[in-house]
């Protein structure tokens, strides 16, 4: 269903400014949404994947994916169907109810299914997990980051995509961010 970068890409803009068919779309989005606010959840999951992909467990991810697609198919093809819509009266109240957490959520199970169904090969660079030309990594590890700290969650090793734009550590590691050289934040 994700192709590695123009349906991810589209799925991402799609999460920040998504537009429901109907009110009755929006609302069952909005309420399915709510279980995906859950950073620790997030971080149970990152901690999941990068463990089955650092010990190359390909049955392992392919079983998670299945699981993902099975609980979390039907809202993340809604999100998707969504923001293919004409109808935008209800995005801005759907993207206001949506969180780092939510956003760390959907990221974190794409990159699963992405690895998984698309065939997108992961690397590690200095123990963090990155897809690259995918940007999905990086998104997941700026919505974790924040959630993470809006939240005032436990401290989480990170696990899955650079924290270059939140931190700038890291960055000369992520060659994604070679897509933007004037961009280099000041390490804190």
């Amino acid at each position: 269903m994700f192709v590695k970068n123009s349906k991810i890409s589209i799925f991402f803009t799609l999460a920040m400014i998504v537009s429901p068919a109907s009110a009755s779309d929006k609302n069952q989005i909005m309420d399915a949404l709510k279980s995906f606010g859950d950073g620790a959840e997030a971080q149970r999951l990152e901690y999941k994947v990068s463990s089955l992909i650092e010990s190359g467990d390909q049955i392992g991810l392919k079983k998670l994916s299945e699981q993902i697609r099975e609980k979390d198919g039907a809202l993340l093809e809604a999100i998707t169907a969504a923001a293919q819509s004409e109808n935008k009266k209800d995005m801005a109240e759907i993207s206001l109810s949506m969180g780092s957490c939510h956003h760390a959520n959907i990221a974190i199970r794409v990159f699963a299914l992405m690895l998984s169904e698309d065939g997108a090969r992961p690397v590690i660079r200095n123990q963090l997990i990155m897809v690259d030309g995918s940007k999905i990594d990086d998104y997941f590890a700026e919505s974790m980051w924040r959630c993470e700290h809006i939240r005032r969650l436990p401290p989480n090793m990170p696990k899955i995509g650079s924290r270059c734009i939140m931190t700038g550590a890291g960055c000369n590691d992520d060659p994604d961010m070679e897509m933007n050289p004037t961009f280099r934040p000041e390490p804190h």
